[in-house]
């Protein structure tokens, strides 16, 4: 039948006769995150579930911090680190016209699909950056988060969707409508492009939305009572 022995004393006998391994230290937790202060500076992404009558589907979107854009995506019936890929290669086409802006960083949590390799090997390809929130802390990432709840709310809850294919058409208008059409608080009440159009190209509405910007963010510090406030939509 053999003996009882505690996990302790398990770990103490390999212990003492070199069996044990060294304590893995995750490397790719940070806590300086970069503040975005202009457009293409940093952007998000993350998985979200889409469930159908048909089987589950995700979503793995790309938003600018900054302009609040919704820059690219992939819709589908896996999320592996391929998935991820592919919305980020979506990114790069749609947004950029295959011309990264310099300095450009990612942000992610550290879910297998972006701690993969084959990702990292992607962002070095295009010479882009990557910070990881800390483990367990979904609130360093939450512009992408509460996007991501503001599309099912705003355009996918209130259909039932039968299967992938109506799906990948409900994310297609909403993706059109939220960049074209849905105004957002935090961008002076414009939708994305209609921002980025005013900021790129009038001097002065740039001054005026410095300042908008950080009225904004004192509001929220005294309301919440923050040291430090990210702003979500």
């Amino acid at each position: 039948m053999g003996i009882r022995v505690s996990k302790k004393t398990v770990y103490k006998i390999m212990k003492m006769n070199n069996l044990t391994l060294e304590r893995h230290v995750h490397k790719h937790t940070t806590i300086n995150l970069k503040e975005a202060d202009g457009p293409c500076q940093v952007v998000e992404t993350d998985i979200t579930y889409l469930p159908t009558r048909k089987g589950m589907t995700y979503l793995i979107s790309f938003k600018d911090v900054f302009t609040k854009k919704w820059l690219g995506y992939n819709y589908s019936r896996s999320m592996t680190a391929n998935d991820v890929i592919e919305s980020m290669d979506d990114v790069a086409v749609r947004e950029y016209d295959g011309k990264i802006p310099d300095s450009l960083i990612v942000r992610t949590d550290n879910g297998s699909q972006y701690i993969s390799r084959k990702f990292n090997d992607v962002l070095n390809i295009y010479k882009i950056g990557h910070e990881y929130i800390e483990r367990e802390t979904p609130k360093e990432n939450g512009d992408i988060e509460s996007f991501h709840n503001s599309i099912k709310t705003d355009y996918i809850w209130i259909n039932e969707i039968e299967d992938y294919e109506e799906g990948k058409k409900l994310i297609e208008n909403a993706f059109y409508d939220y960049n074209n059409v849905r105004p957002h608080s935090t961008i002076d009440y414009y939708p994305p492009n209609k921002f980025i159009e005013k900021y790129n190209n009038d001097p002065e509405y740039r001054e005026y939305y410095k300042q908008y910007l950080h009225k904004l963010k004192e509001n929220y510090r005294k309301r919440n009572n923050y040291k430090k406030v990210v702003i979500n939509v």
